[in-house]
């Protein structure tokens, strides 16, 4: 599956409905596995000197502030290391997986964004004085309405776009196009974890991912490499 099989898959708390979401947390420490989603994240770290980054194939260590981007399904985590801090400040904004549309980003007002996006499958890290620039904007993030914060997330993303001194992080990124095969997995494989105990019908699960149960096995084969009677399922 690409380098995932794995990799945790977290389900972001965004719903449809949602452009994006602002957690503002002070940490004891960090302990969320390395993992990976569709949405695209930035992270803006305080006080977190001597954490631990791993974004793809990198790994790093912290200085007091942090601002990375990382891009769709880019694996990733913050990871305890030589911090001595327990009141680390981690500001996070998920982005819809639809928010930044195809047909608005080559807008040419918008296109320095939409470059910085394409840049952001390898995970960007932004310079100390960029993030220092920025300390004042990602802070004051939580205390707006949703209209405030939508104005001055468009402000934090032109200016990342149009910052000096971007590191790429990652030697690798992942495919766009394995996206959807990423979340069909995700949908069959929670189903089959939920229902382990019972029999599971060839029908059923194809019907999960719209998909023929012939479309269906080929994929499973495809992407697990191995036969549908190793995971108990039967047709009706």
């Amino acid at each position: 599956m690409n380098g995932l099989e794995n990799i945790l898959r977290e389900i972001t708390p965004l719903s449809p409905e949602d452009s994006f979401l602002v957690f503002d947390r002070i940490k004891e420490s960090f302990d969320f596995p390395y993992h990976y989603h569709p949405e695209i994240e930035i992270n803006f770290v305080y006080k977190g000197k001597g954490y631990r980054r791993m974004i793809g194939d990198h790994t790093g260590e912290i200085g007091d502030l942090e601002l990375v981007l990382v891009g769709p399904n880019l694996p990733h985590c913050w990871a305890n290391y030589k911090c001595k801090n327990r009141k680390t400040h981690e500001i996070t904004v998920q982005f819809n997986q639809d928010f930044f549309n195809q047909s608005m980003m080559q807008k040419n007002i918008l296109k320095p964004i939409n470059n910085l996006m394409k840049d952001s499958i390898r995970g960007i890290l932004f310079s100390t004085e960029t993030a220092e620039k920025l300390k004042d904007s990602f802070l004051n993030l939580s205390k707006m309405n949703s209209f405030e914060s939508f104005i001055e997330i468009m402000k934090i993303l032109n200016e990342l776009a149009v910052a000096e001194d971007k590191t790429l992080l990652s030697s690798y990124s992942i495919e766009l196009e394995t996206f959807d095969d990423n979340d069909k997995m995700k949908v069959i494989h929670d189903f089959v974890h939920k229902n382990f105990e019972n029999k599971i019908t060839l029908d059923k699960a194809a019907s999960l991912v719209n998909m023929s149960n012939v479309t269906f096995n080929r994929f499973i084969k495809k992407e697990w490499g191995q036969r549908l009677s190793t995971i108990s399922m039967r047709s009706e």
